[in-house]
């Protein structure tokens, strides 16, 4: 959800026409300030995923080089996979955020998107679009995950309540038969006993 809305964000930077509108230059600098606190608010979260991780599966996860990640090469001038790990994908992702959040308006409308003539920041925007399906379905990933591990703590859950629950019972089964087998002992004139 906050991959999205930070694409959102830049698409709203790139719409941006008239620069020398004042409205348009603060909700470029809101749309600049959202891509920041996202990235920041990502980053913060990823990195909490990953060092309190619940389980080592999940935690094999985030370094398992199971994912492609597009890249633009300068040089061969060209976007290329490479592979790469759920960690760094997201990772990288974050900080593409915060480089094209930097991304003068000027360069954002030039309509060269050559790898060799790109700058860093437009490389980063490049990036965001470029690999946003990936994130998306590595995230779906890892939220799988995330269900299995509480699917199983439910199951454990259950477990415990239930041999809990059948404890509870042979005990409470085993003071009333000790009760009523000594009823008359305590009330030896009971009429009923």
């Amino acid at each position: 959800q906050s991959s999205i809305k930070a694409c959102i964000s830049l698409r709203s930077m790139h719409l941006a026409r008239n620069m020398s509108d004042p409205l348009e230059l603060v909700e470029i600098a809101d749309q600049r300030d959202l891509l920041e606190r996202t990235s920041r608010d990502m980053h913060d979260m990823h990195t909490l995923n990953y060092v309190a991780s619940p389980s080592q599966r999940v935690t094999d996860y985030f370094m398992e080089e199971n994912l492609a990640a597009r890249v633009a090469v300068p040089g061969a001038g060209t976007f290329e996979s490479f592979p790469t790990n759920f960690w760094d994908l997201i990772n990288q992702f974050i900080s593409a955020f915060l480089s094209s959040s930097a991304i003068p308006l000027d360069d954002l409308h030039g309509p060269d998107y050559t790898v060799n003539h790109m700058s860093l920041n437009k490389r980063a925007v490049t990036f965001v679009f470029e690999n946003l399906w990936t994130v998306r379905d590595a995230m779906d990933v890892f939220f799988g995950i995330l269900l299995d591990e509480i699917v199983s703590l439910l199951t454990i859950s259950n477990i415990i309540v239930y041999c809990l629950l059948i404890v509870n019972i042979a005990l409470l089964a085993f003071i009333s038969f000790t009760v009523l087998q000594n009823v008359n002992s305590v009330f030896p004139t009971c009429q009923h006993c």
